[in-house]
Parts: structure tokens; sequence; C-alpha cells
């Protein structure tokens, strides 16, 4: 399938330019099959953003003891991790190295969180980034320019932009993400370059003047609902004298008790709620 870079708002190139590089991690994982609901991990690696190996384990599955290695990923079979801890026994190992990052990058974020579910471990409250689905959003089929496209897997991003990559060891996988990452970033600052710095002194002009207007707005807005909630303390405050008004007419008249201090309550309630509306920020 031959891809091309999707046009996109200004506003993504932006962001997607300024994806960053570092203090990430990359995930590659080995499992016992693709059903989210019944089969589980059997090796994990962590590499850093420059390649560096930081966690790799073969793991035995706590639920699963029979599987066929033709149907795992990466060919582990039973025998393979017959000696191996249970991956949860290493959760403490996991969130030393993942601790210090502030986002993780994955092939596919769903399944892999619901493997580690499997094993027992959440997903690090980190930004979790899925590459295939960030270059499948960025980028369409030829043929069909104003789509993104259907489908994308860490081999069809490798051919796209060309690097060579060795799946055959979850580093290898984990190494794989790592570099789809920086070629999908590497993109759309390349993209974002090609209009030229002339375009995006224009653009932040432009964006600058919007803000403006808005700010504009906003203060307007504001000096509108002051005099509205002022216009209302004001009601509230000639309900309060007419309560009051009542009050003395009431007192001088000699009139009932129980009534005077029903309309002595209406109006301290009535004074209340004009203060209220009058120091509303």
């Amino acid at each position: 399938m031959e891809y091309s870079f999707l046009e996109t708002s200004d506003e993504a190139l932006i962001e997607g330019a300024k994806l960053p590089l570092e203090k990430g991690a990359a995930i590659g994982m080995f499992t016992t099959g693709y059903d989210v609901v019944n089969d589980e991990t059997v090796a994990i690696s962590i590499v850093d953003m420059n390649g560096s190996v930081l966690f790799s384990e073969k793991v035995k599955p706590h639920n699963r003891e029979d599987w066929s290695a033709c149907e795992a990923s990466g060919g582990i079979g039973p025998e393979d991790v017959e000696e191996a801890q249970p991956l949860y026994e290493l959760e403490d190992e996991m969130t030393e190295v993942l601790e210090p990052l502030e986002f993780v990058l994955c092939q596919h974020v769903d399944f892999v969180k619901a493997m580690l579910d499997r094993s027992w471990i959440a997903m690090p409250n980190r930004v979790v980034v899925d590459v295939c689905e960030l270059f499948r959003l960025s980028h369409c089929v030829k043929g069909y320019p104003e789509e993104p496209a259907t489908v994308a897997t860490i081999e069809s991003i490798a051919e796209y932009y060309g690097f060579v990559i060795d799946l055959s060891t979850t580093e290898g996988v984990a190494r794989a993400v790592n570099n789809a990452y920086r070629s999908i970033v590497g993109e759309f600052v390349q993209q974002r370059d090609a209009k030229g710095q002339e375009y995006w002194d224009a653009y932040e002009a432009r964006m600058a003047e919007e803000n403006s207007e808005q700010d504009a707005a906003r203060t307007v807005e504001q000096m509108r609902e002051r005099r509205y909630t002022q216009m209302n303390a004001l009601l509230w405050v000639a309900g309060g004298i007419i309560f009051t008004s009542l009050v003395i007419q009431l007192y001088q008249n000699g009139g009932d008790i129980g009534f005077m201090m029903i309309a002595g309550a209406a109006a301290a309630f009535c004074y209340i709620r004009a203060v209220i509306n009058w120091n509303k920020k």
C-alpha cells in the first residue's frame, strides 16, 4: 500500500512538528497470540529514544499453560519461558524504568494495555502514543488524497520511510516503533519547513491578530456580565428596601410581630443576594 502525507491544518502541522523526541521510550512485546481476552505476554522490552535497552525480559503467562509457538508472536513457545518469572513480579523494575519518562510509544495502544492488564499491570500514567495510529491519521492512501489511511503497520511505516527493521526480538520491535515515531515527527517538521519562514511569520501575525480580537471580545463580554450582575444587585437592594419599609410601617402601626419577622427576613435575604451579585467577578 502506497501512502502520502495528508494535507492538514496549520495548527495540526505545528503540533505534529512539536511532538517530543526526548524523555520517552518505546515498548516491544511478544504474546501467545492476538486474542485480547485469552492471550498473554511472553516477552517485553523497553528502549529509550536512542534505542538503548532499558528493560528486556521473557515472562511466563500466569493463566495460559499451553499454546502453539507457530501462532505466538516471536515464535515463543511454552518451553521458552518455562523458567521465566510472571510479568507482575517484575512490575517494580518496570516502574523504575518508566518513572522518569514523559511519554511511552507503542504499536497498538489498546492491545498493549490489554496484555498488560492480563498480567495485572496497568499502563503507566504517562502520555501513550499509538505510533501506527499517528501515522494512519497523518497519511492517506494514494488515490484517496482527502481521507486518512485505512490501516498502518510498523512494516508499512518502515517501507514508507525506508528504514530497516528487525522484528525477531522485542528489542527490535521497540526500536522499530521508536524509529517510526522519529520518522513521523521528522516528516511533520519537513512539511512545516517546506512552507517557508515567510509563511509562518504571516501565520503568527494572523494568529496574534485573532487572539487580540478574541481578548477584546472577552473583555467586552466580561464588562457586559459585570453590568448585568450589578443591575441584579440593585434590583435585590430595591427589594430589600421595600421589605424594610414594610417592616417599619408594621412596627409604627403595631402590626403583627410574626409578619414583621418574615418581612425582616425577606429584607435580609435581598441585601445578602445584592452583596453576592455585586461581588461576582
